[in-house]
């Protein structure tokens, strides 16, 4: 008989909690690379090289600060929302579009700004979302049912499939 791996003692709790981290540490890797890839393309486009936001160090840090903020989020309404899913398919490309605001600004305000650098700015939001998205339905996965339900509620249902069943039984004897 073997020995239960340290992974397999842990409480299906912390199990979560560790595959939780990895989603979101992969997603912020998968996302700084993209990124990467896509400020390569865009200083190749004539993007200036002196445009900050388009520096290695600035988009990673603003790649990880969104991707746990957006994480905090969906966590939050997938407790409290009475429909997460409706509100989350709302709530994610309103967030997004919110977030292309201070790059929109930038072009306007930046001297090193271009359309090119912007561009790239707004598809790295993309991008990111995509991924983080993706990430998120995997470790913070949403209800199979959109409706949360209350405890007022389980009664209410509860009652309704007994009388159910009873008119049910009714019939059958009748």
């Amino acid at each position: 008989m073997s020995q239960p791996t340290p992974s397999e003692l842990a409480p299906p709790a912390a199990r979560r909690a560790v595959a939780t981290a990895a989603a979101l540490l992969a997603v912020i890797v998968v996302g700084g690379l993209l990124d990467t890839a896509i400020a390569a393309i865009a200083h190749s486009a004539g993007a200036s090289r002196q445009f900050k936001p388009l520096e290695a160090g600035s988009y990673s840090s603003f790649t990880a600060f969104g991707v746990l903020i957006g994480a905090a989020g969906w966590a939050i309404v997938r407790r409290r929302a009475r429909d997460p899913r409706a509100l989350l398919v709302r709530l994610a490309p309103l967030v997004l579009a919110l977030s292309f605001i201070p790059d929109l600004l930038l072009l306007a305000v930046s001297a090193q700004a271009d359309a090119a650098a912007v561009i790239a700015l707004l598809a790295m939001h993309i991008v990111v979302a995509a991924c983080a998205i993706a990430s998120y339905l995997w470790a913070l996965p949403l209800a199979a049912t959109s409706q949360r339900r209350t405890p007022d509620q389980s009664s209410v249902d509860q009652s309704l499939v007994s009388t159910a069943s009873l008119r049910k039984d009714r019939n059958r004897a009748a």
